[in-house]
């Protein structure tokens, strides 16, 4: 049986030694310097929403790959301050729909913009309510209700405007 040290290639002589030695110091260097960037390394968001209606875009594009009906769409811009205005998206959903699956789908489309879209799901009513955060500001929320549990009117905002 053939010692682990010995073999084909190695003769015990000292350069052999001297270059199994390089390369595991070179192997640890490469595998430190491979931690280093990981640990360090923050993604670049290259493409950046240049405006409010790009975000539009493509929370429609959103809707429209899942199929909501146009008339179960209704989008209020409501003012937080005299500067920010925030646009809140209600979609009425049917029974069988994956909020999950919408929201998975809506945050794969907004991530290369650098948006994130935290989520809160209301119990008992499964109402789910997304932020879209973008710099640490929230510039869009979009709540999904079931069907089965009918939308509360909100009366201190804006009234509906034609979609976009």
């Amino acid at each position: 049986m053939m010692d682990e040290v010995t073999g084909p290639d190695f003769d015990g002589s000292d350069a052999d030694l001297t270059k199994r030695r390089r390369l595991a110091w070179l192997l640890l260097l490469c595998c430190l310097a491979s931690a280093v960037t990981l640990m360090w390394w923050e993604p670049d968001h290259s493409e950046y929403l240049r405006s409010g209606v790009e975000a539009d875009s493509l929370i429609r594009h959103t809707i429209d790959h899942f199929g909501v009906m146009p008339n179960n769409i209704r989008v209020q811009t409501i003012r937080i301050d005299s500067l920010l205005e925030r646009k809140h998206w209600s979609l009425d959903i049917p029974s069988g729909f994956s909020a999950t699956d919408w929201h998975y789908q809506l945050h794969r489309n907004l991530h290369p913009y650098g948006v994130e879209s935290p989520a809160r799901i209301f119990f008992p009513e499964r109402e789910m309510l997304i932020h879209l955060i973008r710099n640490e500001t929230t510039f869009r929320t979009i709540r999904l209700i079931p069907s089965d549990t009918p939308p509360e009117p909100d009366n201190e905002h804006q009234p509906d405007l034609p979609l976009p």
